[in-house]
């Protein structure tokens, strides 16, 4: 849903036309509603700062996605065509 409210926000898409819905206006107001009131909370809290002017919360926690830390090597960006400068 965050996608589909990014990509309607800047495009300025009808959310309810992306996902193909056309059963009826009260059904499409009530999605497109739903969209954008989600899209309008994680923007605000993707805005909160503490005191020191850092985010106090994460995309990732928000959207409760799994974040693994992941550790590369030289020779992995060597493997996607990265050349040494």
């Amino acid at each position: 849903m965050w996608k589909l409210y990014q990509r309607s926000k800047a495009f300025r898409l009808n959310p309810a036309d992306e996902m193909g819905i056309d059963e009826g206006a009260w059904l499409r107001w009530m999605f497109n509603q739903a969209v954008h009131t989600f899209g309008a909370w994680v923007e605000g809290q993707l805005a909160e700062r503490d005191k020191q002017g850092k985010p106090v919360h994460k995309i990732e926690r928000l959207l409760d996605l799994p974040i693994q830390p992941r550790k590369l090597s030289l020779s992995q960006f060597y493997e996607m065509g990265m050349e040494e400068g």
